[in-house]
């Protein structure tokens, strides 16, 4: 996951790419299943960008960290948008380069 992720990248909670690989790791840890499932919602394309959008629901079980984690993303009622840049002329060479949501309040 970490290799698809922008050096530069920054979310709206001021986020940087070391912060996220690490928090994910973290959470991710806490799963002992996890499945994550995305219904795409919209996708908008801008000259060397694109925006997805969709709803990300998370079934698995886990510790208690796991299991807040799990509830709190399948309690949210609009999507994620992932920002994604094109790294090179290759049609499958994206990185993320942001992502944001209305309802979600990182610490």
């Amino acid at each position: 996951m970490a290799g698809l992720i922008a050096a530069d990248y920054r979310d709206r909670w001021q986020q940087d790419r070391a912060t996220v690989v690490a928090q994910c790791r973290e959470v991710f840890m806490q799963f002992a299943t996890l499945t994550i499932r995305r219904e795409a919602r919209g996708l908008r394309a801008e000259s060397g960008s694109a925006f997805l959008s969709e709803k990300i629901t998370l079934a698995g079980i886990g510790g208690p960290f796991a299991m807040a984690a799990r509830d709190t993303v399948n309690g949210l009622r609009a999507p994620f948008v992932t920002e994604w840049r094109r790294r090179s002329w290759k049609p499958w060479d994206w990185e993320l380069k942001s992502v944001s949501h209305p309802e979600l309040d990182l610490p």
